[in-house]
C-alpha cells in the first residue's frame, strides 16, 4: 500500500470513557495533513485532540487530505486516514481540495463513528463532511477555530447563505473564546446554537513544565515568531520592528519560522539588509517547544488572531511575549508578568516591547492553561446530550483556561 493511501489501525478499546461498555469512537475531519505546517494550527490541534481523546477512553479516526510528498506520521493512538487531493481550482487556498478517493473515506470513516468532529472551514472536505455526516445520521461537533469569523466578504456572505441549511443541522459547536462564540452567533444567527467555549491543547502537560525549564539552556537574545507566512499573520511587521531594532543600535536578533504562504520574497528583501533578522524555515510541531525555550520572547504580530497554540504554549512555559491588542487571548494575558500588548503593525512599539522583554527575562509559569482541563471540556462535549439541556447551560459558559 502507498504511503499516500496510508491507514493504520490501533486496537479498538473495550472501556467506554465513563460507562464501562464499548468506547465511543470520534472520526474527526480536517482539511489538509501535512509535514510541513501548510495547513497552520487547526491540523495539530485536531492531532492533539484525539490523542486527549484516545487516552480518555475513546476509539479515534483522523480523517484528512494531503497533497503529494507532504503526507505526515500516523498518530499513535488511533486510524489515521489520509488522502491525496488536489486544488481544483487554481487558488493558493485550501478551498478546493477534495478528490474522488478522499470523498469515498470520508464515508467510509464517518460510516463507522458515533461522533463526527469537524474542523469547518469554507472548505469542500469539511463541508462535504459535513453533508455525508447528515446523511448518515451521525452526531456532529464543528468546531471553526476561528475560519469562519475571522475572513468575511461579500463573497463569503454568499457562501454563509449556502451554507445556513448545512450549520442548521450541527449537534454542538466549539468556541475557542467567549469572543468566538460571539462572532458565530452574530454572523449565523440561531443556525449556529448548542456553542461551547472549548479552547485549544496547549503542547505540554502542567507536570512536565519544570522539568523542561530545568533541562532547557539559557535563553538567547532572541526574539521568535512561528507562524505561516499568511499576510494575516503580519511577518513583516516582525521584520520592520527588527529594523527599528537596529536602528536603534540594539543587540537584539529577531528569528523567523513558517511556511511561506505570500510574504516570504517581502520578508526576505527586509532580511537582506538587516543582519540581526533571519528565517529558520518550517519549523515541524515538536520542535517548537525548543524553540520558544531557546528564545528570550515570542512575537504574535497576526491581526485578530482567533487563538495562538503558540501563545498559549510560550505563556505556559514563562516565556515572555509581544501580541497584538487585536489577539482573542489579550484581554485575558494583559497585565499579567511577561505579557506585552501592543498596537496593530506599531513596528516601534512591538521593537520597545522586544527589547523590555528581553531585558526582564522569564517569568514564572502562571497556570493558565491546562491540557487536563481541556481533555476533561472535549470528552464532556462528546458525551453531551443532543438538543438544549442543563448540562450544556452548565458547560456552554465555561471558560477555556
Amino acid at each position: 500500500m502507498r504511503a499516500a493511501d496510508r491507514m493504520t489501525d490501533a486496537s479498538p478499546r473495550s472501556d467506554s470513557p465513563d460507562s464501562g461498555g464499548p468506547s465511543l469512537r470520534v472520526c474527526a475531519v480536517v482539511t489538509l495533513a501535512s509535514a510541513t505546517s501548510r495547513y497552520g494550527g487547526p491540523f495539530d490541534v485536531v492531532l492533539d485532540q484525539l490523542e486527549l481523546a484516545a487516552a480518555s477512553g475513546y476509539d479515534v479516526e483522523l480523517t484528512a487530505g494531503h497533497l503529494s510528498g507532504d503526507s505526515p506520521p500516523a498518530m499513535r493512538n488511533g486510524t489515521t486516514s489520509f488522502r491525496p487531493v488536489r486544488r481544483w481550482l487554481p487558488t493558493r487556498d485550501f478551498t478546493t481540495l477534495l478528490s474522488v478517493g478522499m470523498v469515498r473515506q470520508l464515508w467510509v470513516s464517518i460510516g463507522r463513528a458515533d461522533v463526527v468532529h469537524i474542523a469547518l472551514a469554507r472548505e469542500a472536505i469539511p463541508v462535504t463532511a459535513l453533508l455525508i455526516a447528515r446523511l448518515r445520521r451521525k452526531r456532529v461537533v464543528a468546531q471553526p477555530h476561528g475560519m469562519l469569523t475571522s475572513r468575511t466578504s461579500a463573497a463569503h456572505d454568499v457562501i454563509d447563505r449556502i451554507l445556513i441549511p448545512l450549520l442548521t443541522k450541527v449537534d454542538r459547536w466549539a468556541a475557542l473564546t467567549e469572543e468566538e462564540r460571539r462572532a458565530l452567533r452574530s454572523r449565523f444567527g440561531s443556525s449556529v446554537r448548542d456553542v461551547t467555549v472549548l479552547g485549544n491543547p496547549v503542547a505540554v502537560d502542567r507536570g512536565d513544565i519544570r522539568s523542561l525549564l530545568d533541562a532547557a539552556p539559557l535563553p538567547r537574545r532572541e526574539a521568535v515568531f512561528i507562524a505561516r507566512l499568511h499576510p494575516r499573520k503580519r511577518v513583516l511587521d516582525f521584520a520592520r520592528a527588527a529594523q527599528v531594532s537596529a536602528a536603534r543600535s540594539w543587540q537584539d536578533r529577531y528569528l523567523a519560522f513558517g511556511p511561506d504562504q505570500g510574504d516570504l520574497a517581502a520578508f526576505a528583501a527586509v532580511e537582506q539588509h538587516v543582519e540581526s533578522l533571519s528565517y529558520g524555515g518550517v519549523l515541524p510541531a515538536d520542535g517548537v517547544v525548543a524553540a520558544l525555550l531557546a528564545a528570550g520572547v515570542f512575537v504574535l504580530t497576526s491581526f485578530e488572531e482567533p487563538w495562538g497554540n503558540v501563545l498559549a504554549t510560550a505563556v505556559t512555559l514563562g516565556v515572555p511575549v509581544v501580541i497584538t491588542r487585536s489577539t482573542a487571548l489579550a484581554p485575558q494575558l494583559v497585565g499579567r508578568p511577561g505579557v506585552h500588548v501592543v498596537d496593530d503593525g506599531d513596528a516601534d512599539a512591538i521593537a520597545a516591547a522586544v527589547h523590555a522583554a528581553l531585558d526582564d527575562g522569564r517569568v514564572d509559569p502562571p497556570g493558565l492553561f491546562d491540557r487536563d482541563a481541556f481533555a476533561s471540556r472535549l470528552t464532556h462535549l462528546y458525551t453531551l446530550p443532543v438538543g438544549p439541556g442543563p448540562a450544556l447551560a452548565a458547560d456552554s459558559s465555561r471558560s477555556a483556561t
